[in-house]
Parts: structure tokens; sequence; C-alpha cells
């Protein structure tokens, strides 16, 4: 069983990340993994982009952010 599938298998919730670099290999399986997850339909309709540079990291998850207050402005209670 590969590392990236344990981690799977074992996921948590995380809000603090290490700035350690990590190898594009490590990358690629990782994504690898993702791809092949199960979607609605079963079609994987699935995207993904590499990003590095920290400030477009930063804009990025501003960005998301104030989506995800959004989105929880106009969920329903019980979500």
């Amino acid at each position: 069983m590969s590392i990236v599938l344990k981690l799977a298998r074992n996921r948590r919730s995380i809000r603090i990340y290490k700035h350690d670099s990590i190898e594009i290999k490590d990358i690629l399986e990782i994504l690898e993994t993702a791809r092949n997850a199960p979607s609605g339909a079963n079609r994987q309709p699935w995207r993904f982009l590499i990003v590095s540079d920290r400030k477009t990291k930063v804009k990025i998850r501003r960005i998301y952010e104030e989506i995800e207050r959004d989105f929880h402005k106009k969920a329903p209670e019980w979500m």
C-alpha cells in the first residue's frame, strides 16, 4: 500500500501547514490518487493546477475564504 493511500485513509483536517517544499514526484502521486477518486455519475471531472508561488497561493486562499464565508451565510442551519 502506498504512503499516499495510507495517509488518505487516516486523514484529518489541518489548518496549520509547514512551509517545507514537496518533491514533484510526491505531488504527482497524490494527484493520481485524487484523480481516481469517485465522483458524481463516476465521471471524474477533476482538474488540478500545481501552484508553487507563495504570493499566488495567498491570493487563491483569500478568494476561497471569501467564497466559503458567503456559502456559510447562505447555508441552512443544519449544515
